[in-house]
């Protein structure tokens, strides 16, 4: 009799969101908005290894005249890190190779405060996340890393859990034509705090913050094809501003140290100027443009394969407000150009070549080439 119970319990459980309604069910308003494959290096060979989801549920609403977004962010897997920060946690040391197992999640929302009826998204909206993340390090090879050793990182203890808060607000004026060719502005203002940190033997006292800011600005240039046509050739211009800042930095993790904030996180200096090591050249207060002119088509063959080719012009500027850092700024120059690929709107592969004008990489190298792949839901 108790299991019949708990069988039907589980049944009702299970399609309560179906019943709740008579138009609509809970997998209707239910939205993958955001999936990532990473490639790790095991032997002489890249294999996927990390994988990153994100769900959308629309189905609560605040305001009728606006969007209420639910998220919930699950990511986890092996990843192949690797920092040139040197063992007093400056940047430009010897460079460091992690193992690193993360497994991690992020609940949120956000709030639509204004409608914007041209591109039928909220146009003001403000949100809020919380998330609990694991990760294990290792180091790579004969374990002679500098950062590794150093007892004061966080990584030198192997086992780390954070709880991060994250709050901010967004501004989303893009509009996106047949063609794929944006038109419009998009900006994120954001507040990050980590107020838990357990490094495997003790919580660490003091809670890392950041506080920043992304600007960005789309102006197409020219659509030779009719908005109705399936073939595209067009182009636009690109242009964004990111300005972030780091507190109580000596008590941040390497990871922490070396990437941006907000809802997207991204490698800070180093990553944003194109043509330099990522986790290489950052601050506690990082600063960058962008500015990228793109190309799509035409078409070859069918309307969902075509060529796309950019080039683009990345400045930044890293500074520590931390006195004891030797080398305080930095200013980082370069000018690249990619081409591709696009394929069935999926799949971008393609090759980028970047020349640092500036500072000389960690390697040297007068000229980058790397291999991109940017892929599409």
């Amino acid at each position: 009799m108790r299991v019949k119970k708990l069988l039907i319990s589980i049944v009702f459980f299970i399609t309560l969101p179906l019943t709740l309604g008579a138009e609509r069910s809970f997998f209707d308003d239910l939205e993958l908005s955001d999936f990532l494959i990473d490639f790790s290096k095991v032997g002489s060979i890249y294999l996927p290894s990390y994988i990153s989801t994100t769900f959308d549920y629309y189905g609560v609403n605040l305001n009728p005249d606006v969007d209420t977004i639910l998220f919930l962010d699950t990511y986890g897997g092996r990843r192949n890190r690797k920092y040139f920060y040197d063992a007093n946690g400056n940047p430009m040391g010897d460079a460091s190779y992690f193992n690193e197992w993360n497994f991690g999640t992020r609940f949120g929302m956000k709030q639509g405060l204004l409608w914007n009826n041209r591109t039928h998204r909220n146009l003001l909206s403000t949100y809020g996340t919380i998330a609990v993340d694991w990760s294990k390090y290792s180091p790579q090879g004969d374990g002679s890393n500098i950062v590794a050793q150093n007892t004061q990182y966080l990584e030198s203890q192997s086992y780390i859990t954070n709880i991060d808060l994250l709050f901010g607000l967004l501004y989303d004026d893009v509009s996106t034509n047949f063609h794929g060719t944006r038109d419009g502005m998009k900006g994120e203002f954001y507040v990050g705090f980590q107020p838990f940190t357990w490094n495997g033997a003790s919580y660490i006292k003091g809670i890392p913050w950041n506080i920043g800011v992304n600007y960005s600005v789309y102006l197409p240039l020219f659509d030779i094809t009719e908005e109705w046509e399936d073939h595209k050739f067009s182009g636009e211009l690109m242009g964004k501003l990111s300005i972030d800042y780091l507190g109580n930095y000596k008590y941040a993790s390497l990871e922490k140290r070396s990437t941006m904030g907000g809802l997207q996180a991204i490698p800070k200096l180093g990553g944003l100027v194109r043509g330099y090591e990522a986790r290489s050249y950052d601050g506690d207060l990082v600063t960058a443009l962008n500015a990228e002119f793109r190309m799509k088509g035409p078409q070859i063959v069918l309307p969902s394969v075509y060529p796309w080719a950019s080039i683009f012009m990345d400045m930044g500027y890293g500074f520590y407000l931390n006195q004891s850092v030797p080398k305080s700024s930095h200013f980082l120059l370069s000018l690249g150009f990619e081409a591709g690929i696009n394929v069935l709107d999926l799949f971008q592969p393609g090759i980028r070549v970047s020349f640092p004008l500036t500072e000389t990489r960690m390697d040297a190298k007068k000229v980058a080439v790397e291999m991109v792949l940017i892929f599409h839901l």
